[in-house]
């Protein structure tokens, strides 16, 4: 269970350091940073239950919403491998193209050997992808077992970690 809630954590400070990061460099402002860390909690408050109908079919949808590859690659190779361009500016506020790369670092964690998605080669080669949501649908149940408890966690968490912002109540006389 340690290395669930590890990997949900570590995930989730990666996303909230990132934007962040953002806000801190002035490449995106505060509100804006809040509604992308929002719109992230709220793909993750959702994704179990997208999840249950049909893994394959929710990786697919959460493809669809993101709309090109190119700028999904450069956003988990900006959140996951600390190079790749900046993306700040191209960061949504419905959360899709955060949620969908912490999705597939999940995947990449849990080292499936007939699940191998190299996520940085998607944009090179779309047959890339074809093959990687090939192998998740052929192993299905094997994978959507492995993932859901992390993702499950991943909701948990995030409610702690990412919430609306506060503001300061003034003090009472």
């Amino acid at each position: 269970m340690s290395e669930i809630f590890n990997t949900a954590f570590d995930v989730i400070n990666a996303v909230r350091g990132k934007v962040n990061n953002c806000i801190n460099s002035n490449k995106i402002s505060q509100k804006d940073g809040n509604n992308i860390l929002q719109g992230f909690e709220r793909r993750a408050e959702d994704a179990p239950t997208l999840l249950s109908q049909g893994l394959t079919q929710a990786l697919t949808f959460y493809l669809y919403k993101l709309g090109d590859l190119k700028t999904f690659t450069s956003v988990y190779t900006w959140l996951f491998n600390n190079n790749g361009t900046d993306v700040c500016d191209k960061l949504d506020k419905e959360g899709y193209l955060l949620y969908t790369s912490v999705l597939f670092r999940i995947l990449e964690k849990l080292e499936i050997p007939e699940v191998k998605c190299n996520i940085e080669d998607f944009s090179k080669d779309p047959q890339n992808l074809k093959t990687c949501l090939s192998n998740i649908s052929e192993n299905e149940a094997k994978v959507y077992r492995r993932l859901i408890n992390y993702i499950i966690e991943l909701k948990k968490i995030s409610k702690i970690m990412i919430s609306e912002p506060t503001t300061q109540a003034s003090p009472q006389s």
